[in-house]
């Protein structure tokens, strides 16, 4: 009975805390601000070799999505990134908006710095 509820209660705190905003750093190395990034989508990844150095995160509806991308793009050239690779979304969860439910997707990104500059 005890396993069910420690379950239960694991499953549901997961469903309320879904993909909130954060950043994860890989590699802590100072880079300058870089103005240009390279963009890649779902399963494409840069054709050079890179290193990771961050996955940034953010929760929002598809009506956010262009400014979501706005906000990791803004970051990734603050932290001196040469690409952004963008995740497939994942639905993380939803709120009620007014009369009608949103439904709320995770957006991830990975930035990455080209080793062979």
């Amino acid at each position: 009975m005890k396993l069910k509820l420690l379950g239960a209660l694991t499953l549901a705190t997961a469903l309320l805390v879904g993909c909130a905003t954060s950043e994860v750093e890989y590699d802590s190395t100072k880079r300058s601000p870089t103005t240009q990034l390279d963009f890649f989508r779902d399963a494409q990844k840069p054709s050079r070799p890179y290193k990771e150095v961050a996955l940034l995160t953010d929760d929002g509806a598809l009506n956010e999505q262009g400014a979501i991308e706005a906000g990791i793009i803004k970051k990734a050239k603050r932290m001196g990134g040469d690409a952004v690779i963008f995740h497939p979304l994942v639905k993380s969860g939803g709120e009620l908006k007014g009369f009608s439910w949103v439904d709320n997707y995770c957006y991830k990104a990975t930035v990455v710095v080209y080793v062979d500059k």
